[in-house]
């Protein structure tokens, strides 16, 4: 098993930010190395690795996937390919965020459209409660929202603390994201 470092950094709007560093083990590192390659964007070398029969579900430490990895530094053609290939687009890691939690969270519509068509749960939710919306919302990612929107994302899901979209969104301080949450039926 790894090693986990934490790292904390700047509050952004009312969240503090941490960096997980992982630290991998001689074994495990060799295990995820087609989750690596879709990290660092080698399209070359995911596809190499697809070819050679690499398991496109190994995970890292934290549970991650190469999808994961892929959905979360926005590289769409990784993406794509793994979702050809067969990669499961509603795998959760240990925390249980999805690969569509990823994308949302950093504002990639491209990527959120792709898991989306490839059939990711909108409405998934992981260990704290929080849906794609919610992780879209926190990082003011508007597009993203109005995606998830259309796409059937429940405006009034709750999170573990009891909180919806639209609660998330003012604690956030997005007013255009609480125009449009409100107009969509959000309640607090």
């Amino acid at each position: 098993m790894g090693k986990v470092k934490m790292e904390t950094g700047e509050r952004c709007c009312g969240w503090l930010l941490v960096v997980i560093v992982l630290v991998f083990p001689a074994g495990c590192a060799a295990q995820w190395r087609l989750g690596r390659a879709a990290y660092n964007g080698q399209t070359d070398s995911v596809k190499g690795m697809l070819a050679e029969g690499a398991d496109m579900e190994a995970r890292d430490v934290s549970g991650n996937t190469a999808l994961m990895a892929a959905a979360f530094r926005g590289y769409i053609e990784i993406v794509e390919i793994l979702l050809a290939a067969g990669a499961d687009a509603n795998a959760k890691n240990h925390s249980g965020l999805t690969p569509l939690m990823f994308a949302a969270q950093r504002g990639n519509l491209v990527t959120v459209r792709a898991l989306l068509a490839a059939g990711a749960d909108v409405n998934a939710k992981d260990s704290a409660g929080n849906t794609a919306l919610m992780l879209a919302i926190r990082t003011g990612a508007l597009g993203t929202t109005k995606l998830l929107l259309h796409a059937g994302a429940d405006v009034n899901a709750r999170d573990g603390r009891g909180e919806t979209a639209l609660s998330v969104a003012r604690k956030s301080g997005h007013k255009e994201i609480v125009q449009l949450l409100v107009e969509s039926g959000g309640k607090e």
